[in-house]
């Protein structure tokens, strides 16, 4: 069976964005992700697709939303909810830039 096609990680940009505005201007990783994947009506099939196959592990789209976060953080449109980079706090925050 052929895989279904998983859409770029420039097109997740935007469903984040509208995704923390949605939940309130933060979300946790997993509340962000299912959120997007409902934004950009994502098939199962397409939320199915693992990332690598041999190592099991997350999805292609978590995958793919994890690298369009670390743009929009990049671009200071989020940021991790935690200001001292604490690694087990897995929450994002919409910045005052990524509002607008």
């Amino acid at each position: 069976m052929a895989r279904p096609p998983v859409p770029d990680y420039t097109r997740y940009f935007n469903p984040v964005l509208q995704a923390l505005r949605a939940l309130g201007g933060s979300a946790s990783i997993e509340e962000l992700n299912a959120r997007v994947g409902q934004e950009m009506k994502l098939s199962e099939d397409v939320l199915a697709v693992p990332h690598d196959p041999e190592r099991g592990g997350q999805s292609e789209v978590a995958y793919r939303i994890a690298w369009a976060r670390t743009y929009l953080k990049v671009g200071g449109l989020i940021m991790r909810a935690s200001a001292h980079r604490d690694h087990r706090d897995r929450s994002m925050v919409i910045t005052k830039i990524g509002r607008s």
